[in-house]
């Protein structure tokens, strides 16, 4: 199991940005994991802001090493963290976990989680990724936000927050260790069976169009594979459409 030197702060705006600042400075190693009781400034995919109250959910980034990963099959990574946490989440005993492309976490068709996968480039090689975990753990009211939810608000149920991460942490120190020795079809078969509408009808959509199609996977590059008229599969990368939640 990948073993995480664990860093506990109180406020702090960004684990993801801290890890970052840290590695500007030269000061960040293979394994760090930031935890954050309170998060004041995340954010997720396109630097949409999350947002999490103090002291009842949970937050941290690990940075990790995968020098051995090619920049071609750089998805890799956000597919074993998806596994991860989806996994982590079973164990805590929250029902229907689906992975909802590219980033966000669902059980029971509404949002509990999202990553955060930032890679760190250097000359046309991959030197480190930040991937930062948000989970909604206890908070339940979430004014405005019809399609977030928790696993307080699921389960009826509140959880120590030490335990939650103890679980999470086991969950991505296994599959960090399998990444790179499992068998690419088992993971991209184990990723695909948590993937959200897979062989159903989704409304994809951006600013200037909408469509409908039949979701039949994710390649390695992250890009999303939808068959639209006639058969045909077509593939989108994750800034060029949106998949809605509604169902097609």
């Amino acid at each position: 199991m990948s073993n995480f030197n664990v860093i506990k702060l109180n406020a702090i705006p960004s684990t993801s940005d801290y890890l970052k600042n840290q590695y500007d400075q030269g000061a960040c190693s293979d394994g760090d994991l930031v935890w954050a009781s309170d998060q004041t400034a995340g954010r997720g995919q396109r630097e949409n802001p999350w947002e999490s109250l103090a002291g009842l959910n949970l937050t941290f980034s690990v940075y990790k090493e995968f020098k051995a990963i090619d920049l071609n099959n750089i998805f890799l990574i956000s597919r074993v963290t998806s596994i991860a946490v989806a996994e982590a989440l079973m164990v805590l005993g929250i029902p229907q976990v689906k992975i909802k492309w590219p980033n966000d976490i669902l059980s029971c068709d509404k949002k509990v989680g999202g990553i955060l996968i930032e890679n760190i480039v250097q000359k046309a090689r991959l030197k480190a990724t930040i991937i930062g975990i948000g989970m909604n753990v206890n908070q339940v009211d979430f004014p405005g936000l019809t399609l977030a939810t928790s696993m307080a608000k699921i389960t009826d149920q509140l959880f120590d927050l030490e335990k939650v991460f103890a679980v999470f942490r086991a969950t991505l120190g296994a599959q960090f260790e399998k990444c790179l020795i499992q068998n690419a079809n088992t993971l991209q078969n184990k990723y695909l069976s948590y993937l959200w509408k897979k062989d159903e009808k989704v409304h994809l959509y951006n600013e200037q169009e909408t469509f409908v199609g039949v979701l039949r996977g994710v390649d390695n590059r992250g890009c999303i594979q939808i068959e639209r008229d006639k058969g045909k599969v077509f593939t989108y990368a994750s800034h060029q459409f949106r998949i809605a939640y509604q169902s097609g």
